[in-house]
């Protein structure tokens, strides 16, 4: 006969077999190449696709720096948009992980800080940048009117 603190012991290891079970299945990975698919849908690592286009009306625009001609520098992770009260302007910010993108040769690529009155490139330069996008919506169209760059102050720039 098992005693009871026993068969406290074997129920806790039972429940947490039962769960861990669980918890495998939920996390499943997928053996497909992870990444973008036709019409701006994105196979995640789970095995599950997500689309920015799934909402009527909503378009997929990549985030493009300008920095190589091959869009291998464009930018990721927009986190955050704001429209302007008259409906007419959209910003959007990235952040995280726009950093030490290469050149067509693999050296880390560093380029001008932009003036963000002008849009200038001034003397500064950096490879650590997030982006501020400025787009014209007033016509339901995505108009790119200014891509700025922010150096991250941990780099020495900002």
């Amino acid at each position: 006969m098992i005693g009871c603190k026993n068969r406290g012991y074997l129920l806790s290891l039972l429940l947490v077999t039962a769960l861990g079970a669980n918890v495998q299945s939920a996390i499943a990975r997928t053996t497909s190449p992870v990444g973008n698919l036709k019409n701006g849908a994105a196979l995640l690592p789970t095995g599950q696709i997500i689309t920015p286009a799934a909402a009527p009306g909503s378009t997929f625009a990549p985030l493009g720096t300008g920095l190589r001609a091959d869009k291998n520098a464009d930018a990721a992770e927009a986190v955050s948009t704001a429209l302007s009260p008259d409906g007419k302007t959209l910003l959007v910010l990235t952040s995280g992980y726009n950093k030490n993108f290469k050149d067509e040769s693999g050296n880390n690529l560093t380029y001008p800080v932009l003036d963000p009155l002008t849009g200038q490139p001034t003397s500064v330069k950096t490879s650590n940048a997030e982006w501020v996008f400025v787009y014209d919506v007033s016509s339901g169209n995505l108009i790119e009117r200014q891509k700025i760059n922010i150096p991250n102050t941990y780099n020495g720039l900002a």
